[in-house]
């Protein structure tokens, strides 16, 4: 009973988010909410838990946060990684002038680093 409370809420979390933006859809994750409160009180808990651990995890997997210094066009970097996830990303972008030049693009827990200072970093570590 656990593994398939464990697999439909992993379907349901992959379902949470509007295809066109990216975003939660607030009204879908509403009424499964709903819907699981009206399950058995046994495995209403274990359900809800599941669900919105997936959630989380599609979330990460979902937005694209691009830590840049200097000038850098985030757009382009926003598209190339919509087409490398094959999906509509959220995006953060974050102005962080400690990486000197260059950027740290986050996707899920990918990290793609160009950056002076990690390659100083690398440097360092030898």
């Amino acid at each position: 009973m656990r593994k398939k409370i464990i697999i439909l809420a992993k379907k349901l979390a992959k379902n949470s988010f509007d295809g066109a933006t990216g975003a939660i859809d607030l009204e879908y994750v509403r009424g499964m909410v709903a819907i699981i409160l009206e399950s058995p009180e046994r495995t209403r808990y274990v359900f809800l838990k599941r669900y919105q651990y997936f959630l989380g995890i599609e979330q990460l997997n979902r937005t694209a946060a691009i830590e840049y210094a200097g000038d850098c066009d985030v757009g382009i970097i926003h598209a190339r990684m919509e087409q490398f996830a094959r999906q509509k990303l959220q995006l953060r972008a974050v102005p962080i002038p400690e990486l000197v030049a260059g950027l740290r693009v986050t996707l899920g827990d990918r990290i793609w680093e160009r950056s002076i200072r990690g390659d100083l970093e690398a440097i360092c570590r030898g």
